[in-house]
C-alpha cells in the first residue's frame, strides 16, 4: 500500500509556504528603506568631510583656491525641496553665492530636514540655548580646515554642538547627524521612535 499526502496536508504546507513568502517579502521591503535612509545619513555626513578635505588640501575652484576654503549649507527650500550644497568660501566667512557651488545635492522626495539645530553657549543655568535654524552653514577654513558654524551670515564661536535630524515618509525613525566645531567630527545615529 502507497503512502500518499491528503489534500488537507497539502493545502497546510502551501499555507505555512505562502505565510513565511509573505514574511519575508515584507521585511525585505522595510529593510530595503532603513538601507536607503541609513545610505542617505551617510552621504551627508560624507560631504561634511569631503568638504573638510576640499579646504585642507586648498582645492581650486575657477582657477583659485578660495580665501575661507569651503562651506556646506543645508537648505529648506521654500517649494518644498531639500538640498545640502558644498561651496567655495571666497569672501567673508559664509559668504554663499551660488556662482561658486562645488556640489549641489538635493534630497530624494521621500527624504527632508526635520529639524537642522545648534546648542550655543550662554549664561543660563544649561550653560547652553538649543536653537532651531532654517539653514545651517559649515565652513571649513584654510589652511587648517578648521570648522565654523554660521548663524545668520556671521561666524559665531559660541556654538557647541550642531545637530541635522533627517526624516524619511517611507521609513519610520529619524537620523541624527551630529556635528562639533572645532574639529570637525561628525557622527549619526537613528533614533527609533
Amino acid at each position: 500500500m502507497k503512502k500518499a499526502f491528503t489534500i488537507i496536508e497539502v493545502v497546510v504546507a502551501i499555507g505555512i509556504f505562502v505565510i513565511l513568502l509573505s514574511v519575508v517579502i515584507l521585511d525585505y521591503g522595510y529593510t530595503r528603506r532603513i538601507n536607503e535612509f541609513r545610505l542617505t545619513a551617510y552621504d551627508i555626513e560624507d560631504s561634511i568631510g569631503f568638504t573638510k578635505n576640499l579646504s585642507l588640501t586648498g582645492q581650486k575652484i575657477q582657477n583659485t583656491v578660495p580665501i575661507n576654503g569651503y562651506g556646506i549649507i543645508f537648505l529648506k527650500d521654500v517649494n518644498g525641496s531639500y538640498s545640502y550644497n558644498i561651496y567655495a568660501d571666497i569672501g567673508v566667512y559664509g559668504f554663499y553665492n551660488e556662482n561658486l557651488i562645488y556640489s549641489e545635492n538635493i534630497l530624494e522626495s521621500q527624504f527632508y530636514f526635520d529639524q537642522l539645530r545648534c546648542k550655543i553657549k550662554d549664561e543660563s543655568e544649561l550653560g547652553y540655548e538649543e536653537k532651531e535654524l532654517e539653514s545651517l552653514d559649515i565652513n571649513f577654513s584654510m589652511p587648517k580646515g578648521l570648522m565654523s558654524i554660521i548663524i545668520d551670515e556671521n561666524k559665531d564661536e559660541n556654538v557647541l554642538s550642531c545637530q541635522i535630524f533627517l526624516g524619511s515618509t517611507k521609513a519610520p525613525g529619524k537620523w541624527v547627524i551630529n556635528i562639533t566645531p572645532g574639529s570637525g567630527k561628525t557622527w549619526s545615529e537613528f533614533l527609533n521612535n
